[in-house]
């Protein structure tokens, strides 16, 4: 009965996996690679210019049955933000943030970016203000505007063991197809 189970698990989980991705609106592509039993996903962002090609490489944790990182492009900009995971005081309104300041003891924020930053990119707060406004009728924020677009991967392992790529903007939602590469 354990062989079983372990072929079974085995079979619905399948590692090093490479995908890719064009994020056409911003002329940035997205190459990222499963590692150690794809706990950690290797990303590589291109950007292609007239003759030169810009990258930048990081370590993601990969979480599962959630959104695993949100990229944060704002147009006109070349740096790449990275949104942090919510705080505990970011699942409220602005107006009720001051009556909900201490987290429970198990509310843990984990940033989901391993070691050190490239220079091209920086982390921003889930609610900061530059880029995020709280929607009342979501009860979330979302992007400020139309001109600042958040990049999701989604990993979903609940029936397969896939990856999902969104673009959000204020008004709108669109999936990037993410192609398997060959390592």
């Amino acid at each position: 009965m354990i062989y079983i189970a372990i072929f079974l698990y085995s079979s619905f989980h399948s590692y090093d996996r490479t995908f890719k991705a064009n994020i056409d609106r911003f002329g940035w592509q997205m190459k990222f690679t499963e590692q150690e039993a794809d706990s950690l996903l290797n990303f590589t962002l291109y950007q292609k210019r007239e003759k030169t090609c810009d990258s930048i490489s990081l370590l993601i944790r990969n979480r599962y049955m959630e959104d695993v990182v949100s990229f944060l492009f704002v147009e006109g900009n070349d740096t790449i933000y990275i949104r942090k995971e919510q705080e505990f005081r970011e699942l409220f309104s602005p107006e009720e943030q001051n009556q909900h300041l201490v987290a429970p003891p198990d509310f843990v924020v984990i940033n989901p970016v391993v070691g050190k930053l490239p220079s091209k990119c920086k982390t921003v707060s889930y609610s900061d203000q530059r880029f995020f406004v709280y929607d009342r009728k979501k009860c979330t924020y979302i992007p400020k505007n139309n001109n600042i677009h958040v990049v999701t991967l989604t990993h979903l392992t609940e029936r397969t063991n896939s990856y999902y790529l969104f673009d959000l903007t204020k008004n709108d939602t669109w999936e990037i197809k993410l192609d398997i590469a060959k390592n």
